[in-house]
């Protein structure tokens, strides 16, 4: 075939260009926006309001202990506890953690929610914490 019969390739226009290059910054920002914004941490009032006490810290030895780092009100009365219904949890060991307790007969539970009695944990941010102290100025129902 003759060179003169092939198709010319020419490379692509300005305008193509700029439209990838706005694509590509676009596809950015919405990325961007996901991973600052998406799915905020979330307190449930009633878990909240309905527990003796709400301790702050992390599991250890495979999930079978908690150490109390902080806890509201302040008067923990040790420094690590187990929960009877932590096989209920989603947690994991070593990240810090905001946990609504229940004491029933000298026994610790992670307090259930209103929703199928699934107890809710929380990652302990300080937007978490923030919330927390603001749900526990709330009058009681």
């Amino acid at each position: 075939m003759p060179e003169s019969d092939r198709p010319q390739v020419r490379p692509p226009s300005s305008r193509l260009t700029i439209a990838m290059l706005l694509g590509a910054i676009w596809l950015s920002i919405l990325l961007w926006m996901t991973l600052t914004t998406a799915n905020p941490t979330t307190l449930n009032r009633f878990q909240v309001q309905n527990s003796d006490l709400i301790v702050q810290g992390q599991f250890d030895d495979g999930l079978k202990k908690f150490t109390i780092e902080k806890s509201w009100p302040e008067d923990a009365e040790q420094d690590s506890i187990r929960f009877h219904n932590v096989m209920e949890l989603s947690a994991s060991p070593g990240i810090k953690y905001l946990v609504p307790v229940v004491k029933i007969e000298n026994v610790y539970y992670a307090t259930p929610t209103k929703v199928r009695g699934k107890p809710l944990i929380y990652p302990a941010t300080e937007d978490a914490t923030q919330q927390l102290e603001s749900l526990l100025n709330e009058p009681k129902d």
